[in-house]
């Protein structure tokens, strides 16, 4: 058995062994042996439902880090109804 080498990717899609394409681009087939089988245990509602609106172009924004974590924040607040008011402090 041939262990698998990891190798480092410039985009986080690129990586065929990463659950990442489910999240973001679910019907693009990335490796088709590892694809298959990562549609049968990969659950992404949980995740993208924290995201609100257009989910995966949110999500896929926060991990490559086209949006800094406070901006993200923001959206969500402004997704969840959620201001500086309703917070107790």
């Amino acid at each position: 058995m041939n262990p698998v080498k990891a190798q480092m990717v410039r985009n986080p899609l690129d990586y065929e062994y990463g659950s990442y394409s489910q999240y973001v681009a679910p019907d693009q087939v990335i490796n088709k042996r590892i694809t298959p089988l990562l549609n049968n245990i990969v659950e992404t509602s949980r995740v993208l439902g924290a995201f609100g609106h257009n989910s995966r172009e949110q999500y896929r924004m926060f991990v490559e880090g086209k949006i800094s974590h406070a901006e993200q924040e923001m959206l969500i607040q402004k997704d969840m109804k959620e201001d500086d008011m309703w917070l107790p402090w």
